[in-house]
Parts: structure tokens; C-alpha cells; sequence
């Protein structure tokens, strides 16, 4: 599997699901979804950075109850969280970061790693979000990578002066990656990239999702083969089971994620126009799903901020198929 692109996560709340007896797997599309509207902010006082919590369809009952959370604990976490209603009356939860307020303290509040926890009928997930800056100091390329065994990540930030660049792997310091602007990496985990000198340009922040099995392989023993479709990078494949999470806007109606959809959701059935993302096509919004999907754009739109129809000859989320 090539390396997946664009962190935010999916949550196996209601199964709706296609069983392809030929493989042995079971292909389901994005159930519960988190979507951020507005993943790079420009600056603190600037729009407000909205992370949705969707149910797994639009008819659905929506979800018990929604945690929002900091991924790394040490930031407050001070914003309202309200209740929304969807198309057919489903329910779900947003939480509003407003611009300009917990400012000033050298790093922008509405950015970094999110955990959203969702609770609905008997099962709880967490799901990672991610916001970035888009300052002097911004990402380059995808910010959510699933890598497979034996596969690496390229990772890069834009910035006037990298000798400055600093870089973590799950809160730690790497000086091995000082002064650079792209690195190569193979773990798992959250990573972030820093000024040391002028730490209010923000963090940038990524994470690597890394399956057990090499490519197209799942099992104990990797012994099994992943559907078709998860190897040609329209979802990805669960390393355990074999299920195959369907990337934003691809469905399971036919098998293998296959069916392009208007919306998201099992059924495609999520418009963004008509739940509060307001945006046609589902542009400027990252979608996150459970592991180990992580985050992306819809399918069929690119860049850092989710808002570049692909060009001719390109497809898929993040624009990374041909």
C-alpha cells in the first residue's frame, strides 16, 4: 500500500457492510466520521477552526455523546462544544474553536492533535484530528500517513529559516532532524516540527499510522490478502481483520470501494453542503476516519488544505492516484 495520505478518523459505530466472500474481508465505508473545516489557520485572530462529529449515515440516531480533547494534554481546551441536527434529524456534535481566544501564548490553541472520543449504541472510538498553521512556518504535502511493513513517510514544512526547525516524534526531541525541512520516517506516531527561535510561527503537526503486515497483506501471520481496492489507495486495509475503510466520498453499493458518492458516510449520504461545512464538493474540509485510515481529503480533491480539485489524469484523496 502506498503511503495514505492527509489526520482525522473513523469511528465503527453502526456497521453497515458488504461481505466479498472471494477475499474474505469485509468492506465498510466511513461510518462515524470526524471532519475538520478550516485545517490550516492563517493566524490566532483570524476564522475559527470547527471539528465535526458525524454519525455513521443520515438516518442513523446520531451519536450518545462526544469528548474533545488535546492530543498532548498540556493546552487548555476551553471552547464550546453544542449539539447539531443533520438532514434527516440525526444528531451529532461540533466544537467550535472561536479565533483569537487562549492567544498569546506562543503557541495557537486551535492547532495541533485532537482526540475525539464517540460514543454511540454500545461502542466507544478514538479519533485523531489535526489543525495546522498556515504561517510563515507551514506543512508541505500530506499532514496523515498509513505506511505499510517496510514502507517510510516523507514528511516537510515550508520555512524562511530551517536551521531554526526543530522536530519531535511522540514528545521527544530528535537531533538528528534539527535544521531540517523534510525528513524520512518510519515509526508511528505524532510528529511535529517547531521554531526554536520563534515558536508563536506554531507547530506543525503530522501523524504515521503503521499496519503490522506488508502491503496487501493482513492476518496473524500476514498471510492473507487485502481487497483489490485497498491496495489501489481508495481505502485502507485493516491489518488485523482484513476490513477495508473506504476513503471520504467512495462507498460500499457495489464492493471493494468502488461507487463514487456526493457525500460521506456509509452511504454517501452526508452532504457537507447540507450539515453546517457549507462547502460544495466537501473542499477546505479534512476528513478523519478510524484507524488505520487516519485523515484525508475527499475523494477527488488535494492540497495541504483540502480545497484543489485534482488535476486530469489524478484521482482519489489527496489527489495521489493516476
Amino acid at each position: 500500500m502506498a503511503a495514505h495520505g492527509a489526520v482525522f478518523l473513523l469511528a465503527n459505530l453502526i456497521f453497515s457492510t458488504v461481505h466479498l466472500q472471494a477475499y474474505g474481508f469485509t468492506s465498510i465505508a466511513s461510518d462515524a466520521t470526524v471532519a475538520i473545516k478550516n485545517p490550516l489557520v492563517t493566524k490566532c485572530f483570524a476564522h475559527p477552526v470547527k471539528i465535526y462529529a458525524f454519525p455513521d449515515t443520515d438516518t442513523s440516531a446520531g451519536l450518545d455523546s462526544t469528548t474533545f480533547e488535546r492530543y498532548e494534554g498540556n493546552l487548555p481546551l476551553d471552547f464550546e462544544v453544542t449539539d447539531i441536527g443533520f438532514q434527516i434529524g440525526s444528531k451529532g456534535q461540533v466544537l467550535c474553536m472561536s479565533s483569537g481566544k487562549g492567544c498569546g501564548s506562543g503557541q495557537n490553541p486551535r492547532t495541533g492533535a485532537f482526540v475525539v472520543t464517540v460514543e454511540a449504541s454500545t461502542e466507544t472510538q478514538e479519533i485523531i484530528a489535526i489543525a495546522n498553521p498556515d504561517l510563515d512556518l507551514k506543512p508541505i504535502g500530506q499532514i496523515s500517513y498509513t505506511i505499510s511493513q517496510g514502507e517510510t513517510a516523507d514528511l516537510g514544512v515550508q520555512y524562511d529559516y530551517p536551521s531554526d526547525i526543530v522536530w519531535t516524534h511522540n514528545g521527544y526531541s530528535r537531533k538528528k532532524w534539527r535544521g531540517e525541512l523534510h525528513i524520512t520516517v518510519s515509526e508511528a506516531g505524532i510528529y511535529e516540527a517547531f521554531s526554536k527561535k520563534w515558536r508563536h510561527e506554531g507547530r506543525v503537526t503530522f501523524r504515521v499510522i503503521k499496519r503490522a503486515c506488508p502491503d496487501g497483506a493482513f492476518g496473524a501471520t500476514c498471510d492473507q490478502k487485502c481487497p483489490p481496492s485497498c491496495t489501489a489507495g481508495r481505502g485502507v486495509c485493516d491489518d488485523e481483520d482484513g476490513t477495508c475503510y473506504c476513503a471520504p466520498g467512495l462507498t460500499t453499493v457495489t464492493e471493494d470501494c468502488d461507487t463514487v458518492a456526493a457525500g460521506f458516510g456509509i452511504d454517501g449520504s452526508h452532504l457537507c453542503e447540507a450539515n453546517g461545512l457549507a462547502y460544495p464538493g466537501c473542499r477546505g474540509i479534512l476528513f478523519c476516519l478510524r484507524d488505520p485510515y487516519g485523515c484525508s481529503c475527499f475523494h477527488g480533491i488535494g492540497g495541504v488544505d483540502c480545497n484543489i480539485r485534482c488535476p486530469t489524469g489524478m484521482y482519489g484523496p489527496n489527489c495521489d492516484l493516476s
